[in-house]
């Protein structure tokens, strides 16, 4: 089963190893019937299709989990939230198809909305303009064998303003655009520095059969 979540408040400054005992422990508390993978080390069947920063909130992240037996997403998500603790709520659920992959090999892209801070908000929007104007943007990337550059604008899909927050669209999972990254390039492009500047994670897409980006769980 495929069940998207929310993460708030002070659940947010856990790290994702413990974020995912947390998890396994409401499962249990719940009295959902998990699956055990085989071998010396048995573990929950229980992965998240992408990891968060710790500090941040999301609206829109999702785990797979495997159960021993079918249920009904309703009641899934009626029993995690009556267990969990303060911050993390289920908000949807479904039943995964026959070999359908794994949320974390299928998610492509995620929307953030970031929020700059009052007095910056019109710089910010000129930022926007100007990076979203520009065919190339070469930022610098750290990876696990040290810094890179990398042209950051094909990683951008949209960027949409709507109620004094910004919603952007950006590549995620093998290419990958961190929203801090993105924040501090439109920062720079609108003369403004990037402290105040607040986001947030609400969904996480795959690409359907034509190509088009949509939620996991629509």
């Amino acid at each position: 089963m495929v069940v998207k979540f929310a993460r708030t408040g002070s659940l947010c400054y856990i790290s994702h190893l413990d974020l995912m005992r947390c998890v396994q422990r409401t499962f249990r508390r719940a009295g959902l019937p998990l699956a055990y993978s085989q071998g010396f080390n048995p573990h929950p069947i229980l992965s998240f299709a992408q990891a968060l920063s710790v500090g941040m909130e999301t609206h829109g992240d999702y785990l797979e989990v495997g159960f021993t037996e079918p249920l009904a997403p309703e009641g899934v998500i009626e029993a995690l939230n009556t267990h969990a603790p303060a911050g993390f709520k289920a908000l949807a659920a479904r039943s995964m198809a026959e070999g359908e992959k794994s949320p974390m090999a299928r998610i492509v892209a995620a929307q953030y909305a970031i929020r700059p801070a009052e007095a910056d908000a019109q710089a910010f929007v000129w930022g926007i303009e100007k990076l979203l104007q520009q065919t190339t943007y070469i930022y610098e990337k750290r990876t696990k064998s040290g810094m890179k550059q990398q042209d950051m604008r094909p990683l951008i899909h949209s960027i949409v303003i709507k109620d004094a927050q910004v919603h952007a669209v950006v590549s995620c999972g093998n290419e990958n655009l961190a929203p801090q990254a993105l924040v501090q390039a439109i920062c720079q492009e609108g003369g403004i520095p990037a402290q105040g500047m607040s986001w947030l994670r609400e969904d996480l897409f795959v690409r359907d059969e034509q190509g088009t980006l949509v939620p996991l769980i629509v």
